[in-house]
């Protein structure tokens, strides 16, 4: 099971991380992207939490936190370059 919500729970970040970069794209405003991405990660902790169940900080932050701001940034680097 633990590996099953693993997934589950990167999955659901690398999706918003992906959203989140085209939005900080779209934005063009440093400071608003950057609240919109925290933003967006808050709700993708929520909604892994919603669909795992309750973890802890330990298990959320390896399991979401580094893949969604590392995804956040490649997607936004990648288009900024495009």
């Amino acid at each position: 099971m633990d590996l099953k919500s693993s997934r589950i729970s990167v999955g659901v970040h690398t999706l918003t991380g992906i959203l989140a970069g085209y939005l900080s794209f779209s934005v063009n405003n440093t400071l608003l992207s950057f609240g919109l991405a925290m933003g967006l990660l808050l709700f993708s902790a929520l909604l892994s939490q919603q669909l795992v169940g309750k973890k802890d900080l330990k298990w959320l932050v390896g399991n979401g936190l580094f893949i969604y701001i590392f995804v956040w940034l490649i997607t936004w680097i990648f288009l900024f370059n495009l």
